[in-house]
């Protein structure tokens, strides 16, 4: 094969008895025992592999790569895309989120060093908006550098929600209005159902599912309350009622 430009693999994910796999050594072609082959073969190598891989342990293997691409669609996370190139061994690849939503698209690059270095404050208490960071994102492990660019608290180191007095509506997630916050003590329970008899739940960071705390609640699913169960800084455990913003 003659020098290219460019070349675009798309690895074979099913085993010899159909079923599906993850790891790259597990693809037909194994991409990581050929890169070295490839980036000789072209300028640039694009590879789009399963987005179930460990990003971090991708790029132990994948040690020529310059770029990556981790492409959402309407916040569901559908592609990890590698653009690899010849002799960047000891560079730093820049990881670009991307999500791909009915009103446009949300972006948002970095580096791992930067995530390492970047500081990131975290609330004592929610403030007025919470701000949940889109699929892309949170599969890249962006959460101290997302912090420090919006000028954002987060809730708790696991939790990956944010807060913030300021609306911040170009940030690449989701915005909500905090309403107010519950415990879970049985009258404070009390007064949240007493207001809603339908959410939409979402756990971050809390030791329950989506089933079984809507079970506890009996709220039925949908309609305009967005309920988050997380824990917060001082280990709190809570329901944010939120409105979106």
């Amino acid at each position: 094969m003659e020098p290219v430009d460019c070349i675009f693999m798309d690895p074979a994910r099913r085993n010899e008895h159909g079923g599906k796999t993850v790891a790259i050594a597990d693809c037909t072609p194994d991409v990581g025992a050929l890169q070295r082959l490839l980036t000789h073969k072209a300028q640039r190598v694009m590879i789009k592999l399963s987005p179930m891989l460990d990003l971090a342990l991708t790029l132990q293997t994948m040690h020529s790569t310059c770029e990556v691409h981790i492409v959402s669609v309407n916040n569901e996370c559908k592609e990890l895309l590698l653009v690899l190139a010849a002799g960047v061994q000891t560079a730093e690849p820049e990881i670009h989120c991307v999500n791909l939503t009915y009103n446009g698209k949300q972006c948002f690059s970095f580096t791992r060093s930067q995530e390492q270095e970047a500081t990131c404050t975290y609330a004592d208490d929610t403030a007025l908006y919470l701000y949940e960071p889109n699929a892309s994102i949170l599969k890249a492990g962006g959460f101290k550098v997302l912090s420090a660019a919006y000028c954002m608290k987060k809730l708790h180191p696991n939790s990956h929600l944010y807060t913030s007095d300021e609306l911040v509506a170009d940030f690449p997630g989701r915005v909500f209005r905090i309403e107010k916050s519950y415990s879970f003590n049985k009258k404070e329970m009390k007064d949240l159902l007493g207001n809603i008899s339908k959410a939409n739940i979402s756990i971050r960071n809390f030791p329950s599912t989506v089933d079984e705390l809507r079970k506890r609640t009996k709220l039925k699913d949908g309609g305009d309350v967005y309920l988050f169960a997380t824990t917060l800084n001082s280990g709190d455990k809570v329901l944010l009622e939120c409105y979106k913003a």
